[in-house]
């Protein structure tokens, strides 16, 4: 199933909300989450190999034009207490059974919390569900112990190492995780 960008959804539970990325997120705050070292060491992924230059706003808003012209999910993660963005999650389409899933956690004390687990399951459970895909891909630095747990921990198997990167992959059928949460559709997005 080809994603559609006029398909954009709110998933939210009663600690973490996982909405559409906007314009108005990127703000210095977000750009200096970027552009932090040690995030910026974990921003690896198998779909892109390219060394990260320093983010400015221009680069930000370039990815999210990208996003919204490749009609790829790009998700705000959004701490509900105090509506505090931490981080993003990105559902890139492959092909119509399968797309690619990035994320990102902009502040280390929520690196492995349940605000991270919690959307990452969220947007799971929604690719599967409500997508329809077969399959997802990901891929971390191997030096991520905590994005490498996370994604073992929610069924995804290691499918290639390499000096650097882990690729992996998860099956709908192996995904058990259950986790609640609300879900509603947006026909819009500004």
């Amino acid at each position: 199933m080809k994603f559609k960008s006029s398909n954009q959804y709110i998933l939210k539970n009663k600690i973490v909300s996982v909405v559409p990325f906007k314009k108005s997120y990127i703000t210095s705050q977000f750009i200096s989450f970027l552009n932090n070292k040690i995030i910026n060491k974990h921003m690896m992924h198998s779909l892109d190999r390219r060394v990260r230059k320093k983010q400015t706003k221009k680069s930000t808003l370039r990815y999210f034009n990208e996003r919204k012209k490749n009609n790829d999910y790009y998700f705000a993660i959004i701490k509900n207490y105090k509506k505090k963005l931490i981080g993003t999650i990105t559902l890139r389409n492959l092909d119509k059974n399968s797309a690619a899933i990035g994320y990102m956690i902009g502040m280390k004390k929520y690196f492995g919390s349940e605000y991270s687990r919690d959307s990452i399951r969220m947007v799971l459970d929604f690719s599967f569900k409500t997508l329809k895909l077969q399959k997802l891909h990901a891929g971390t630095n191997k030096n991520n112990i905590s994005s490498n747990f996370c994604l073992m921990s929610n069924g995804f198997l290691l499918k290639k190492k390499t000096k650097k990167l882990f690729s992996f992959i998860l099956l709908k059928r192996n995904f058990k995780k259950k986790i609640k949460y609300e879900i509603s559709k947006l026909n819009s997005i500004s």
